[in-house]
C-alpha cells in the first residue's frame, strides 16, 4: 500500500507537468536550528546531571528550469552530558554529527497556490557517538564510534506558496532505499585492567549496509522556505 502511494507521485511528475509554479532563476533558502538544556541538581545545589543538545539544517539551491530545482543541504547536531553521580564520569561529549546533501526537485503544479514536489537526494554524513554502561553508578566501560556513511533517499510532499517570496512545505513521505556505511570504535573498560594497572582497552571496525526499500508515512513535516532572485 505505502509503494503504491510513492508510485502514484511519481506517475503524476512523469505525466502532464502543467505551468510552472516555480519559475527558472528563482533561488532560496530554508533552515532550521532546535536546542535543549536540562540541568538537575541535588538537594546541596551541588550539579549532578546537565545536557545539552542542538540541530541544525540549512538548504540552498536554485530553480535550473521551471519547476525543476538543484540545490545543497547541510546539517549538524552536537549533544552534551555531564553526570557527577557517576564514577569515573563519562567524557562530556556524547553526540556530534555533520552531514552534506546533494538534492534535486520536481514541482507538479496543482493550480496557482499548490503544487506536490518530489526530491531525490544523495547524503554523505560523519558521526561520533559516545556510549557506555553503568553498573551501581559504577562506569563498566565507554566506547567511542565514528561512522562515515553514505546514503540515498528520496521524499515527497505538497507545498503552499504563500506569497511569491514565501513557501510553507508539507512533507508525507520517506524512501531511504540504501545506506553504506564505515564506523571504527575505541573501547575501554574500567572495570578490566593490564597487570600494570591500565584500563583494558580494544579497537574494532566494520562496514555496514543497508537496504530497505520501504515507504515511511503517516507523519508531517512542516517548514518555510524563502525566495529570492528569479526573472
Amino acid at each position: 500500500m505505502k509503494n503504491s502511494i510513492l508510485t502514484f507521485l511519481l506517475i503524476i511528475f512523469l505525466t502532464n507537468i502543467a505551468t510552472a509554479q516555480f519559475q527558472s532563476g528563482e533561488s532560496f533558502v530554508s533552515g532550521s536550528f532546535f536546542n535543549n538544556l536540562n540541568s538537575v541538581s541535588r538537594t546541596d545545589n551541588t550539579p549532578r546531571f546537565n545536557a545539552y543538545n542542538h540541530y541544525i539544517n540549512l538548504s540552498v539551491g536554485k530553480f535550473v528550469r521551471d519547476n525543476r530545482a538543484l540545490g545543497w543541504g547541510l546539517t549538524h547536531s552536537l549533544s552534551t552530558a555531564s553526570n557527577s553521580a557517576l564514577q569515573p564520569e563519562p567524557t562530556l561529549l556524547r553526540d556530534i554529527s555533520f552531514g552534506i546533501e546533494r538534492f534535486a526537485e520536481y514541482y507538479k503544479s496543482l493550480n496557482d497556490k499548490f503544487a506536490l514536489y518530489a526530491r531525490p537526494a544523495l547524503n554523505l554524513g560523519y558521526a561520533f557517538k559516545n556510549s557506555n554502561a553503568v553498573e551501581q553508578n559504577l562506569v563498566v566501560y565507554e566506547s567511542k564510534i565514528n561512522t562515515i556513511s553514505i546514503s540515498a533517499g528520496i521524499s515527497a510532499g505538497v507545498v503552499w506558496r504563500v506569497s511569491p517570496k514565501w513557501a510553507l512545505y508539507g512533507g508525507f513521505a520517506f524512501l531511504n532505499p540504501i545506506s553504506i556505511g564505515y564506523e571504527f570504535s575505541k573501547t575501554e573498560n574500567f572495570q578490566n585492567k593490564y597487570p600494570n594497572g591500565e584500563n583494558v582497552k580494544s579497537t574494532g571496525n566494520a562496514v555496514t549496509y543497508a537496504f530497505s526499500p520501504n515507504l515511511s508515512s503517516g507523519s508531517i513535516g512542516l517548514g518555510f522556505r524563502y525566495f529570492y532572485g528569479g526573472k
